[in-house]
């Protein structure tokens, strides 16, 4: 297992967090050209991210490997549930760096994740995975997530 540390993330960190975020959305663009042909590029703007580390329902964390370079990094947020006043942790993204993928990160980034939900009392976890990104939903299965709801879409032309 290779040596890394999760840490919550800082201003400082934002270069480094979109070189992981744009190798997602080459991945999602990959998967899903209709939807992200025209946004493979995007990627969260320093307001955007500076934004997150400031709401408090919002957790930023990065991966760091032995040498200090991020490699990693999930962005989550608490969010109210279908039954009253019940919370989820909804984790909005997830990504390592293709070559540091099978070390166990997203494993720990998981986790990490699920402790925060049980430090701020959340019923679950929930996150959004694209129902062709085999290698995703075999790892979330394998971390015990199941399918909760589908979500359907019709292109309008």
């Amino acid at each position: 297992m290779m040596d890394f540390t999760i840490r919550i993330a800082n201003a400082r960190d934002y270069e480094a967090v979109t070189v992981v975020y744009r190798q997602v959305s080459y991945l999602h663009a990959k998967i899903h050209p209709e939807l992200f042909s025209k946004v493979k590029d995007y990627v969260i703007t320093a307001q955007e991210f500076c934004e997150m580390l400031d709401n408090r329902d919002s957790f930023v964390f990065v991966v760091e490997n032995a040498k200090s370079q991020v490699i990693g990094f999930s962005t989550a947020i608490i969010r109210n549930g279908f039954a009253q006043g019940e919370k989820i942790l909804h984790i909005s993204e997830l990504g390592v760096l293709s070559k540091y993928k099978r070390h166990g990160i997203g494993r720990k980034l998981i986790e990490h994740l699920e402790q925060i939900a049980k430090e701020h009392n959340c019923a679950r976890i929930e996150l959004n995975v694209f129902n062709n990104n085999e290698a995703a939903k075999c790892f979330y299965k394998n971390m015990g997530f199941n399918v909760q709801n589908l979500k359907l879409g019709k292109p309008i032309k």
